[in-house]
């Protein structure tokens, strides 16, 4: 029978390599488990052991070499996708703006433009009452009757009022 790891290296040997390893987890119960498993193993268990570890450390490696490229390529592919989603959304987002802004200045320019036309309506009317005969014939004739209704017999004086209807 071969002998054991134990047997092989001198006392303190395992524990120094554990310190040396995981000096914060040195007497964590997985890591104790582990020392005596090496402890009862001999040559070939540790080179069988070995191997697997390095196997599964290159599988792992692999895992992760592997992820990252995928993340690599997928990653900047995506980004770019999103970041063009993205920017499209702000293109119309600002094309949307420009048509609100365009259509309240539209509003703006079509109200004035109603009160413009009414205004200058008003002042066309105004200036054709003042040349037609016809207005100016009626505006005579209600001065004119003006002027006779405010000259009654006697006249119209404040006093006057003021006896005739009690006002104060």
């Amino acid at each position: 029978m071969s002998s054991t790891v134990a047997q092989m290296l001198p006392p303190n040997a395992l524990d120094e390599v554990v310190q040396e390893v995981a000096p914060q987890d040195a007497h964590n119960e997985e890591l104790v488990q582990f020392k005596l498993f090496l402890q009862k193993a001999d040559p070939k268990q540790i080179h069988s052991l070995e191997e697997d570890l390095k196997a599964a450390a290159r599988v792992r490696g692999r895992k992760i070499m592997l992820r990252e490229k995928l993340l690599a390529r997928l990653g900047t592919d995506w980004l770019r996708k999103q970041q063009e989603i993205v920017e499209g959304e702000l293109a119309k987002i600002e094309v949307a703006k420009d048509t609100v802004d365009f259509n309240i200045l539209e509003l703006e320019l079509s109200g004035q433009t109603w009160k413009l036309g009414k205004i200058s309506s008003a002042l066309r009317l105004d200036e054709q009452a003042i040349n037609d005969p016809l207005i100016g014939m009626i505006k005579r004739r209600e001065t004119e009757d003006e002027s006779e209704v405010m000259t009654v017999e006697g006249g119209l004086d404040d006093d006057r009022m003021d006896t005739l209807f009690g006002v104060r």
